[in-house]
């Protein structure tokens, strides 16, 4: 699906934390399939920022720890 390539941190059933940098994909597929969701930037604790460096191996070029989180609020 949509997150198998973005890491991130699920807080519950539909709310998902994710870096940054791929907040415009994960917008874009929102705004194509919900009427309504959320977009906040959020603090992250030592523990998520640890979650999700592990889980972006791929991204050698750094992560910048500001991130936003998704909340569907629709469908």
């Amino acid at each position: 699906g949509l997150l198998d390539d973005i890491p991130h941190r699920r807080l519950g059933r539909s709310v998902v934390i994710i870096r940054i940098e791929d907040a415009g994909k994960v917008e874009s597929f929102l705004r194509a399939h919900l009427n309504e969701f959320h977009i906040r930037r959020i603090v992250l604790t030592a523990e998520d920022r640890k979650l999700l460096n592990a889980s972006s191996q791929k991204n050698r070029e750094g992560i910048k720890f500001e991130k936003i989180a998704f909340q569907n609020c629709g469908k």
